[in-house]
C-alpha cells in the first residue's frame, strides 16, 4: 500500500502501537515492490483500493496477507486496523 491516505493510516497505526507498547514494524510498499519485499515480514496488509490484487498477492508473497477493512481505512482507524491485524496473525 502506498499513497497519501496510506501514510496517514500508517502514522495512526504507529501512534497506537507506541501508546500500547506494541513491538511492530510497519513499512509501506507499492504493489510493484510488495511481492519482492515481503520476505522477512510476518503479515502484509493490503489497502482496500488495491483489493483487486489480493489473490495475486496471497499467491506470491512470502508472508500472510490481510485486506484492510474498507471502513477502518476510510475512517483512518489505526487502532482497529492494528487490532484486527494482530488477531488475524494470531488466528492463522
Amino acid at each position: 500500500m502506498a499513497g497519501m491516505s496510506t501514510s496517514i493510516v500508517v502514522k495512526k497505526m504507529l501512534n497506537y502501537a507506541f501508546e500500547e507498547d506494541l513491538d511492530v514494524n510497519i513499512k509501506v510498499f507499492t504493489l510493484a515492490e510488495a511481492i519482492s519485499e515481503s520476505e522477512g515480514y510476518d503479515l502484509c496488509l493490503v489497502a482496500p483500493q488495491v483489493a483487486y490484487e489480493l489473490n495475486k498477492l496471497q499467491d506470491n508473497m512470502k508472508c500472510k496477507v490481510m485486506l484492510i477493512d474498507k471502513q477502518d481505512y476510510g475512517f483512518i482507524d489505526g487502532k482497529s486496523i492494528l487490532d484486527k491485524a494482530i488477531a488475524f496473525y494470531e488466528k492463522e
